[in-house]
């Protein structure tokens, strides 16, 4: 069915000891290859890509490449190519789960990744158990704009993508907006992220 969809990738872990992470990349139909995990590396070898629109009647052929990064910033030659073994994830607000062997340790909301940014930005934070949490997005002037997840979620680290729009879908000026993690009655973080249309 059409709409907002996620393919989940997995591949096998890089042993290499000065590993830092890893970075993904996209295809689509043979065209050219983008990077889509943003700037920040990704440490597990878990990710799903929200950025497609699976259709029965246009179909489209995503392919993924992975490249491994270690310290000293050096990246490997693109994977084999990752066609099959995808997983598609149902859902609309664009969350993602990067499973971990081990929870963390603790609640932390991370800095959104571009910022400044445009026309969307990535957010992600950590939960050490599940439980319910809301992410809403506000301007300046204190006023909600976006309710981004609000909900129960599982532990570990979570993803979520905003693409710069209010809750009707339209989208809001440039400016300086803030993100807030509210989780277990009890954490709350605040960060602040920069709209430059």
């Amino acid at each position: 069915s059409g709409g907002n969809q996620g393919i989940k990738l997995t591949w096998a872990a890089n042993l290499e000891p000065d590993l830092d992470g890893y970075e993904v990349y996209r295809q689509v139909n043979g065209g050219t290859i983008t990077k889509i995990s943003g700037s920040s590396l990704i440490t597990d070898t878990t990710y799903v890509d929200w950025g497609v629109v699976i259709t029965e009647n246009s179909p489209t052929t995503y392919t993924y490449y992975v490249k491994a990064v270690d310290t000293q910033n050096k990246r490997s030659n693109y994977s084999n190519a990752l066609s099959s073994d995808v997983t598609p994830v149902g859902g609309g607000t664009q969350k993602s789960v990067i499973s971990q062997t081990k929870p963390p340790a603790s609640f932390s909301l991370n800095p959104n990744y571009p910022n400044p940014f445009n026309p969307a930005t990535t957010i992600t934070f950590a939960l050490p158990h599940a439980t319910r949490i809301t992410l809403h997005v506000f301007d300046v002037n204190g006023r909600r704009v976006r309710i981004l997840i609000n909900g129960q979620m599982e532990a570990g680290e979570h993803q979520i993508i905003w693409d710069g729009r209010d809750d009707n879908g339209v989208q809001v000026a440039s400016g300086v907006y803030f993100y807030r993690l509210t989780a277990d009655d009890s954490f709350v973080a605040t960060r602040k992220m920069i709209l430059l249309r």
